[in-house]
């Protein structure tokens, strides 16, 4: 099956993006998005230590959804893709593997995938949690304390 190549990946660079948000195409929204909002990106390992050409992206919602990079034109499975987005398009999961295949060290669909690599996104996930759960802690005892005085 062909599989997108890096050159096939480009997207919008951050300053071809720098404009308001009404003077950008829904695709270049998307892109910024990707570019923009927090993300992991976790590639599928096949038994050799290849990327399989899946991965999950889970983003700071909680909800995690695997592109599938492997086919001529890739897919998600989010609702954007599923309903919003033009065959050919890319949402904005799509988007953010793109960019960490052809920006980062996320390798790509065939590449092998470097000893630790999986633990170090797994260890970069648990510290990204951590933080969050101190914010929403931090958060929630203000919120306490806003009401003891207002009562």
């Amino acid at each position: 099956m062909a599989h997108q190549t890096t050159d096939d990946l480009r997207l919008a660079m951050p300053e071809q993006l720098d404009k308001p948000e009404e003077e950008l195409d829904d695709q270049d929204q998307r892109v910024r998005r990707a570019r923009d909002e927090p993300m992991v990106v976790i590639p599928g390992v096949d038994a050799n230590g290849y990327a399989t050409g899946l991965y999950d992206v889970l983003s700071t919602s909680g909800k995690s959804y695997t592109v599938d990079m492997e086919a001529k034109h890739a897919r998600c499975e989010c609702p954007d893709y599923q309903y919003n987005v033009p065959e050919g398009g890319r949402c904005k999961h799509i988007c953010r593997v793109a960019i960490e295949i052809t920006e980062c060290d996320l390798p790509a669909h065939g590449e092998p995938v470097p000893e630790g690599y999986i633990d170090d996104k797994r260890d970069a996930l648990e510290t990204q949690a951590a933080e969050l759960i101190d914010v929403l802690q931090t958060t929630q005892d203000f919120l306490t304390r806003l009401r003891e005085e207002s009562s």
